[in-house]
């Protein structure tokens, strides 16, 4: 048995040829662990065993140990699980800006009906950390690192829905298949927190839109316009979060693009140095759906002085869905998502280039019509004066 790798709330440094970073283990499911955590189908769906040795036929990603795991989709779309410290033990994560595991899935496992594998994380209270996608042949028949950004709220310290300094718990969901008749197996293994070296110390928050002007009279936000749904201008239904109004979208049948901005570039710049966005949203008790997401969509793109196409940029730069459905309804909640602007460089370095940012709601059809209300709409930026000395992720 090799020596135990896990010392809980306990930060050390992990040097490499790529970077070097501060890391805070959870758990690699090593023997001498056993009987130190728990786990749990939050939905029933999993059939958990205890930890198993290599014998299985599939050698652990660190150490001599790991867990398997046993999904099957006839009892939820999204299978979840609970990993635990008990007994009130917690690990401290204040300022951590990653979430890693691994995972492998055996060569016959099943993709998503739309391709792919897909694993959604939350650190438990509603501190919900996105979901991601990996192609089939990046997951099956090999260990594959899944790294999770952990957003500006929690790794300050700042989430109401619980502190950075007592993480009791990660939960995984995974969705392998899609259809209701996928079951299988797979394995996971090697959970840890870590802060790579070129995280800023420090960040200043700056304000986009506090949503309060109108000045077309046209009930559209100024700097905003419609894309698939169109974004409204607050009519005093409920009192804003900050300033004197707030943004209004409208939830559509299920999956939508809910309002765009103009060319946001105007509005800051900052724009490229940026590592969160983050708003202020309120769900009302109108909404009475069993799920709802919502989502941060970044595009650019433009042509310099010659006419040529500026790279980077991106048509279409996605950020985690967060689930908000189970939200306390009539309240303002932060969202913050970790964004990587280097997708997006060239365009807000060139005169020629533009950016936007664009909502999308995912939500049951018969919640068509039900509004959501945005407001304060800011970025965390680097506070450090040499900013040129940052590379994002």
């Amino acid at each position: 048995m090799k020596r135990l790798l896990i010392t809980l709330g306990v930060c050390f440094v992990v040097t490499s040829a790529a970077m070097a970073q501060e890391v805070v283990p959870f758990t690699s499911f090593e023997n001498d662990d056993n009987g130190l955590w728990t786990a749990s189908g939050g939905m029933a769906a999993f059939s958990l065993s205890d930890v198993l040795n290599p014998d299985f036929g599939v050698q652990p990603q660190d150490g001599d140990w790991h867990l398997e795991v046993n999904y099957d989709l006839e009892l939820g779309q999204w299978n979840s699980m609970n990993i635990i410290i008990p007994e009130g033990g917690t690990v401290d994560i204040t300022g951590m800006r990653e979430l890693h595991f691994f995972t492998y899935f055996p060569e016959d496992a099943a993709s998503h009906q739309d391709g792919g594998f897909r694993m959604r994380v939350s650190l438990g209270g509603g501190r919900e950390l996105g979901t991601q996608e990996r192609a089939e042949e990046d997951v099956v028949g090999q260990w594959t690192e899944w790294v999770f950004p952990i957003d500006h709220i929690i790794y300050t310290n700042q989430d109401p829905s619980g502190p950075a300094t007592a993480l009791d718990r990660v939960q995984l969901y995974v969705n392998p298949g899609g259809n209701a008749d996928v079951e299988g197996t797979f394995f996971l293994d090697n959970i840890f927190f870590s802060r790579p070296d070129n995280v800023p110390n420090s960040f200043d928050i700056i304000q986009l839109w506090s949503f309060d002007e109108d000045e077309d009279e046209d009930i559209v936000p100024d700097g905003w316009q419609m894309n698939g749904q169109q974004p409204f201008i607050g009519d005093g239904a409920i009192e804003p979060s900050e300033g004197s109004n707030y943004m209004e979208l409208t939830l559509a049948e299920r999956w939508t693009a809910n309002g765009a901005s103009a060319d946001a570039k105007a509005r800051s710049d900052r724009l490229v140095d940026a590592w969160d966005v983050l708003v202020d949203v309120y769900l009302p008790e109108e909404f009475t759906g069993g799920w709802l997401n919502l989502q941060i969509v970044m595009q650019s793109g433009g042509q310099d002085a010659e006419g040529n196409d500026l790279a980077p940029v991106s048509g279409w730069d996605q950020y985690g869905e967060r689930a908000i459905a189970e939200w306390e309804k009539n309240q303002w909640h932060t969202i913050a998502w970790p964004v990587n602007m280097e997708n997006h460089r060239g365009a807000l370095e060139d005169d020629g280039g533009w950016f936007q940012y664009l909502f999308a709601t995912n939500q049951p059809a018969d919640q068509a019509g039900v509004p959501i209300y945005i407001d304060n709409f800011r970025i965390a930026v680097p506070s450090s004066a040499a900013i040129d000395e940052w590379s994002l992720f």
